[in-house]
């Protein structure tokens, strides 16, 4: 109605001042119905490629939220399990088995916690360095996509590929010449990734060689 009115007050315009509109003048509604049948033909599909997009990243991001707020109560109730736990074994076991078992439960906590802590830093790393090489390769999305690259990267095995998978969508959405070079840049990381960063990282994290922690 809009184009309607704004093509009719041109007309209007036209003849008073005697100017002849081309024949090939912009027909309003012929335009209507030609910009609704668009949208509900090839614009719905993008409409909802993109919804399905948007709404895939933030389930993923409540999943995240959730798991992060549960880490950190169970964190605060650690210490009093692990009191628990220990007054429960010097009660039940000798002596000696309860020294035993308590030495092996320290060890085994310790080892584990340290290499939480290599994991959480190697994502870290490989977040800052798949954002700066986006950006020096002026890729769209740099903050989002490492920001996601780097918590998938916690995943074993499927997480680099998750990472990625998701990535190069986003980009392809926007630029799709970027996405080959995000995909040829990543794999790149990825190999230093896995070669280089996380044997010395994550090895150092719980006292073994790199090769005996390398992916």
């Amino acid at each position: 109605d809009e184009i309607g009115g704004w093509w009719a007050d041109t007309v209007h315009f036209a003849a008073k001042y005697n100017i002849v509109l081309p024949e090939y003048a912009i027909d309003s509604d012929l335009l209507i119905e030609k910009i609704t049948a668009f949208i509900n033909n090839e614009g719905s599909g993008i409409i909802t490629v993109t919804w399905g997009a948007a709404t895939s990243i933030l389930s993923g991001l409540v999943d995240v939220l959730f798991g992060v707020c549960f880490c950190v109560v169970s964190a605060g109730k650690k210490r009093v399990v692990a009191a628990h736990l220990k007054k429960l074994i010097t009660t039940v076991l000798p002596q000696t088995g309860a020294k035993r078992l308590l030495s092996i439960a320290s060890l085994t906590n310790q080892t584990f916690t340290n290499f939480v802590s290599g994991q959480l830093t190697e994502a870290v790393i490989i977040g800052v360095l798949c954002f700066l090489g986006m950006l020096i390769l002026r890729i769209p999305y740099a903050g989002a996509v490492s920001a996601f690259v780097a918590v998938t990267a916690l995943v074993p095995i499927f997480g680099a590929w998750l990472g990625g998978g998701l990535g190069t969508f986003l980009i392809l959405l926007a630029e799709p010449i970027k996405a080959v070079w995000f995909i040829v840049y990543l794999l790149i990381l990825q190999q230093v990734e896995g070669n280089l960063i996380y044997p010395k990282v994550v090895g150092k994290s719980v006292g073994l060689p790199g090769l005996l922690v390398q992916p």
